[in-house]
């Protein structure tokens, strides 16, 4: 998470899936004078974060409709009310590998995330939350280091014998990781410290 904060000098944040919810765990916080900063434990509305988008991606789809009665929580203009355009957002999650929230949770803060394969029984994101005053122009670099970050931890879990991250994203990923870093000279977990 610090590598991934000092390289894009944005708040990164490590959310815990809790149904309707996501719970942030932990967090390294941008160096910048304008930055997002949540205290840790906040619980966002699953279907208006970055980080919540992209753990109900994951979700089957009768966990989906099971929740959407939960999902109604509306924070500002650009939340998602219809669940018609809520679950055809969670379809584009799932085919593009990452989620976008545009101010969606918050006036003034976006978000990208990656859901985390762990292969342990939580599930996790990993989201960059951005005013949104440099989201738009940040976006493919803040988008590429994600992507970077999330390969390398696939990595280290696909070592532990857990399944490995869509296939599509990883050759992505693998593209951007070789356009922009050599391979990590201490190892795999350098990222989360």
């Amino acid at each position: 998470m610090e590598t991934l904060g000092r390289r894009t000098r944005e708040t990164v944040d490590l959310c815990v899936w809790r149904g309707s919810h996501t719970v942030l765990v932990s967090q390294y916080a941008s160096d910048q004078e304008l930055r997002v900063v949540s205290p840790i434990s906040t619980a966002f509305p699953t279907h208006c974060a970055a980080h919540g988008k992209a753990l109900l991606s994951e979700q089957t789809d009768d966990v989906i409709s099971a929740l959407l009665p939960q999902l109604n929580d509306v924070r500002t203009l650009n939340t998602l009310r219809d669940p018609q355009l809520l679950l055809k957002a969670i379809q584009q999650v799932r085919e593009q590998g990452y989620a976008v929230d545009r101010e969606e949770h918050a006036r003034g803060v976006c978000g990208i995330s990656v859901a985390l394969n762990t292969g342990s029984g939580e599930r996790y994101a990993l989201a960059i939350a951005v005013p949104s005053l440099r989201f738009d122009e940040q976006f493919p670099q803040l988008l590429a280091a994600l992507l970077q970050a999330n390969w390398k931890s696939s990595r280290c879990w696909s070592v532990s014998n857990t399944k490995p991250p869509r296939r599509r994203l990883n050759i992505v990923v693998a593209s951007l990781f070789i356009q922009l870093e050599p391979s990590c000279a201490r190892g795999c977990w350098c990222w989360l410290q």
